[in-house]
């Protein structure tokens, strides 16, 4: 998702070839010793039902209806109150059962036959139907949802008998799996919420958690779901999240153990939250990156010799170690490093010679002057606008940095009344049609993340990656455009970048995924 988410190949034949080889030598070797008996108190530590967690967040949400839901403070809560037919795994790579027990893929790729498992309720304790599945399906894919493009490719979804849903497609587009564990597919109650003027704050859906109350920029509490169908989740009775809008705030508050868990933790306090006996920090790799958009329709920087010396005069290593205290990675690839990333590309590598050279071929071999819009009290994208304006001076190239409002900023750069401007993005899905769409799809809606870079060649190859249901085929797609629009430079590629956590060392199982998530029904306390 903008910033202002198919299964990784496994290798089961090489895994039992490896299992029976053990085996065997095991038969061949001495019998070994009996184990001694482990000490009492060693030992893989036990899930422990019951208590409250307090989470600290900068930000608050700002709704709960998955279809609407377009902001990340919001989605990163609706993920842990509905479920969809498949979900997102802890990790964030893949796709795992949901409401779905089994599903069947007709040959031809375009059916998807799903049995819902059995038992499975409501919070309310009502039973899960068909019904519901196809109401919440349809609800996305309607004129309301926000997400409707994402699923544009379903024709009809047919409650077939109670416990079977059956989804057809118009092409066998090959990430819906991928989309239908998104957050906006997440199935909903029929009977809640089919009525005029709906409250969405009275969550109702099959996830480990509900909304139980909700003071506006101040505090939310979800209650565990009685009926949540794992067995023995969730663990915690209650959940707190604090509204605390101030980093240095929130840092205190954990630092006293008047929290268990800080978000959106500033990286330069990993460090220092560490040196606390009673507090773990940790920089989770996400599927995420931050580039800087240019608008390729902007003399002189509809040249992409300039486009490309833009890129090499960045010292990237240099912007990691300032602006992101070296826990960042370089971007090597236009699409974040999730499914189908091709690991050999290179990127951009410092090259002063080599951005001077192609400044002297371009339109512009004297040097320019641009503009770089940046959001006002945006401290991160002011630090990449202040570190690139000394950067590019070295190949006659001014930068200007105009503060503006955040609404403002967005205007201008949607409209393509714009230079350059930071561009962040977090992936939805273990799928790289939506950011490949989003951000280098000239034919798509977002005009390529409003940088207006258009190549033809690109939009085909992204076309027949969306439709190619081999996934070897699928990889040999995307290598190719990933190294188009790297050579084509529509913007300055930058990092991909972390997210950072702490937490106090009694809070078990917390983790943050690829896509940003964290799943709240893994959390217990030790203490």
């Amino acid at each position: 998702m903008l910033q202002h988410q198919p299964a990784l190949p496994t290798r089961p034949h090489r895994f039992a070839r490896i299992v029976a080889w053990l085996c065997a030598l095991a038969l061949l070797l001495p019998a070994a010793a009996p184990a001694a008996a482990a000490p009492a108190g060693v030992g893989p530590k036990q899930p422990k039902s019951g208590g409250t967690l307090v989470i600290a967040r900068r930000v608050d949400a700002i709704q709960f209806d998955p279809v609407q839901v377009d902001d990340n403070p919001s989605l990163f809560l609706v993920v842990n109150l509905y479920d969809g037919l498949l979900n997102v795994p802890p990790e964030g790579v893949g796709t795992e059962p949901g409401v779905a027990a089994s599903w069947e893929v007709a040959q031809d790729g375009r059916v998807y036959t799903f049995r819902i498992r059995d038992g499975i309720r409501f919070r309310d304790g009502t039973s899960l139907t068909s019904a519901d599945v196809k109401w919440s399906i349809d609800r996305v894919r309607s004129e309301k949802g926000t997400w409707k493009q994402t699923y544009e490719t379903i024709t009809e979804v047919e409650a077939l008998d109670e416990k079977t849903v059956r989804i057809t497609q118009s092409i066998p587009w090959s990430p819906l799996p991928a989309a239908l564990a998104m957050f906006p597919a997440g199935i909903a109650s029929k009977a809640t919420f089919d009525v005029p003027n709906p409250d969405w704050d009275r969550s109702n859906g099959s996830g480990p958690y509900y909304l139980d109350r909700w003071e506006r920029k101040s505090e939310l509490v979800f209650k565990k779901n009685p009926y949540y169908w794992k067995p023995g989740q969730p663990y915690l009775d209650e959940i707190i999240f604090k509204i605390v809008p101030d980093d240095n705030a929130r840092i205190l508050m954990m630092q006293g153990g008047q929290i268990d868990v800080i978000n959106d933790l500033p990286l330069n306090q990993v460090d220092i939250l560490n040196a606390n006996p009673n507090v773990t920090a940790k920089v989770y790799p996400i599927q995420a990156m931050t580039s800087i958009g240019i608008n390729n329709e902007k003399e002189p920087l509809d040249d992409v010799k300039i486009r490309q010396a833009l890129n090499y005069a960045t010292d990237k290593d240099a912007l990691n170690r300032v602006v992101y205290f070296g826990k960042a990675e370089i971007q090597t690839s236009p699409i974040p490093k999730g499914a189908f990333f091709d690991s050999s590309l290179k990127g951009y590598p410092y090259d002063l010679a080599k951005a001077r050279e192609l400044m002297a071929q371009s339109k512009a071999p004297n040097g320019f002057t641009v503009e770089f819009i940046v959001q006002s009290g945006n401290l991160t994208n002011n630090q990449i606008a202040t570190f690139v304006k000394e950067q590019w001076r070295q190949i006659g190239v001014e930068v200007n940095i105009v503060q503006m409002e955040a609404a403002n900023a967005r205007t201008r750069i949607r409209s393509g009344e714009y230079q350059l401007a930071v561009s962040g993005w977090t992936n939805d899905m273990d799928d790289p049609t939506q950011v490949i769409n989003y951000t280098a799809n000239g034919e798509y809606g977002t005009y390529a993340t409003w940088t207006r870079y258009n190549n033809p060649q690109v939009n085909q190859w992204i076309r027949q990656a969306d439709l190619e249901l081999d996934p070897q085929k699928r990889q040999q797609l995307y290598s190719q455009i990933q190294r188009q629009v790297l050579d084509d430079a529509p913007r300055v590629f930058l990092v991909f970048w972390p997210e950072a956590s702490a937490y106090g060392k009694h809070v078990e199982g917390f983790f943050i995924g690829g896509l940003s998530y964290f799943r709240l029904e893994n959390i217990w306390i030790n203490k």
